[in-house]
């Protein structure tokens, strides 16, 4: 079932982004230099990202539920995922 809420996410994304987002995709990555030392996270997964003029500014992860989103999804994406973005170099969205 992830696939398929992902990329609705993905097309939601692109059918209603506002301010010239130009690029969306999803983004994989080796987790954050500090997590991939202590071993506590290999990998980092984010499920839709937009950019514009090679940067991004839109992240997002779908969850399919019909509970309300729980504050861990942000945190996760604060603390995990946005910092593994930040240290890829090449930050490149791969578009789906």
């Amino acid at each position: 079932m992830s696939p398929s809420i992902e990329a609705w996410c993905l097309q939601w994304l692109r059918t209603n982004s506002a301010g010239g987002v130009t690029k969306f995709g999803n983004w994989w990555g080796n987790a954050a230099d500090a997590f991939r030392r202590t071993k506590e996270r290999p990998s980092e997964e984010i499920d839709a990202v937009g950019s514009l003029r090679n940067k991004v500014v839109v992240v997002a992860e779908a969850k399919w539920t019909t509970a309300p989103m729980s504050p861990t999804i942000i945190d996760d994406l604060e603390t995990y995922k946005i910092p593994a973005l930040r240290e890829d170099l090449k930050v490149a969205v791969r578009p789906t």
